[in-house]
C-alpha cells in the first residue's frame, strides 16, 4: 500500500494524516506506519465512535492477538499505535497513551546471520538462474544485483529499491543513496564485479529509460516492492535447501556488519577507528546503532567474544526499540 494513495475515513482520519505529515517533516520514512494505521482506521469505523478520543479499552481491543498472528506483528501494531497515542495526547490529554513495551516480543535485533557457505550457495544459485531461465532475465538479473547490494554494500532493501539511474556513477564506481533514514544522502562504493553487473543491466533493460527511472522498475515504471523481493528470497532459500526461520531481507545487512567486524577483530584492527567508518557507510544516525553489532558479532562467533568484550565491552549497548 503506497502512502500517496492511502485514505483514512474514520473519526481519527484528520489526526492520522496530520500525524503522518509530522513524521515526514521530521525526516521519518512512513511506509511501515501506513498499513497498521489503515487497519486501525477501519476498526474504528466499525465502532461508530462519536468522539475522537483514544481510550484504553479501544486500543487494547484492537491490539488483541489475532488468530494466526505472530507476536512480532502484534508488537509492530502496538509500536505504531503508541506513537499515534502520544501525538493525540499532546493535542488532548484525555487521550490514553499506550505504555511502552506492553506487547514487546523480545530483542529487536534478533537477526539471522548467514554463514560464508550459505552466502556462497545463495549467490551461486542466483547466478545459475540467469543461465537456466533465459525467459526470466529481468527477474534473475535484478536479483543478482539486489542481493549483492544488500550483503556487499549493507544497503537497506528500501534504499536498494529506490535507486534511480542518475544515482549510479559507473566511472567512479559509486552509488548515491538519496533520502535514506532521517532523509540523509550518502555515497556507497562498488567493487568491479558489481559495477559491471549494473552497467550490463542498464544496457539491457534501460535502453529507453531516463535518469529519473528507477534502476529496478517493475509495472507502471514503479520500483519492485519489498514483498516481491522477499518472495524471491524464499524461493532462493528453498533452492539452496536452507531452512527458512523467519529470515528477512534485512538479514543480509546484519550479516554484512557482523562479517566486517569479525574480519577486523581477527586482523587486530582498532575498532574505535573502524566503527565510525562503518557507521558512516551504513548511514546510521547514532553510534549506538553501529556499536550494537559488536554484541551480535560476539554472539555469533564465540571464539572472539573474549577479544570484543575485553576491549570494547563498554561500547556494547542493549538497544531498545523506540516508538
Amino acid at each position: 500500500m503506497r502512502n500517496e494513495t492511502t485514505t483514512f475515513s474514520s473519526i481519527f482520519a484528520e489526526n492520522i494524516h496530520n500525524y503522518l505529515h509530522e513524521k515526514v517533516l521530521l525526516g521519518n520514512k512512513i511506509t511501515s506506519y501506513i498499513y497498521p494505521l489503515k487497519l486501525f482506521d477501519t476498526f474504528v469505523n466499525e465502532k461508530n465512535l462519536k468522539e475522537n478520543i483514544l481510550t484504553k479499552e479501544l486500543m487494547y481491543t484492537w491490539l488483541k492477538l489475532r488468530n494466526g498472528e505472530k507476536r512480532t506483528n502484534q508488537s509492530h501494531r502496538a509500536r505504531i499505535l503508541r506513537g499515534f497515542s502520544k501525538y493525540m495526547n499532546m493535542i488532548n490529554d484525555k487521550n490514553y497513551v499506550l505504555p511502552q513495551k506492553l506487547y514487546s516480543c523480545g530483542d529487536k535485533y534478533n537477526a539471522h546471520i548467514y554463514s560464508k557457505d550459505e552466502l556462497n550457495l545463495i549467490f551461486y544459485k542466483i547466478d545459475n538462474l540467469v543461465e537456466e531461465q533465459p525467459n526470466k532475465q529481468l527477474k534473475n538479473r535484478s536479483s543478482q544485483i539486489i542481493f549483492r547490494l544488500l550483503y556487499m554494500c549493507g544497503l537497506r532493501i528500501s534504499e536498494a529499491l529506490n535507486i534511480k539511474i542518475k544515482d549510479f556513477d559507473k566511472e567512479q564506481k559509486l552509488l548515491i543513496i538519496r533520502h535514506a533514514k532521517k532523509d540523509k544522502d550518502r555515497l556507497v562504493p562498488l567493487n568491479d564485479k558489481l559495477n559491471a553487473l549494473i552497467i550490463d543491466y542498464i544496457n539491457e533493460f534501460h535502453i529507453l529509460s531516463t535518469d529519473e527511472s528507477f534502476l529496478f522498475k517493475g509495472k507502471n515504471n514503479l520500483p519492485f516492492t519489498r514483498f516481491t523481493i522477499n518472495k524471491r528470497l524464499k524461493t532462493i532459500l528453498n533452492l539452496c535447501k536452507i531452512e527458512y526461520n523467519g529470515q528477512t531481507l534485512h538479514s543480509f545487512r546484519h550479516t554484512f556488519c557482523v562479517h566486517c567486524l569479525r574480519k577486523w577483530a581477527m586482523e587486530g584492527k582498532d575498532l574505535m577507528v573502524y566503527l565510525p567508518i562503518l557507521k558512516t557507510f551504513l548511514g546510521h544516525e547514532s553510534f549506538r546503532e553501529t556499536a550494537y553489532y559488536l554484541k551480535l558479532t560476539a554472539d555469533v562467533y564465540p571464539n572472539i567474544t573474549h577479544v570484543l568484550e575485553k576491549q570494547y565491552n563498554y561500547l556494547i549497548p542493549r538497544l531498545e526499540e523506540e516508538s
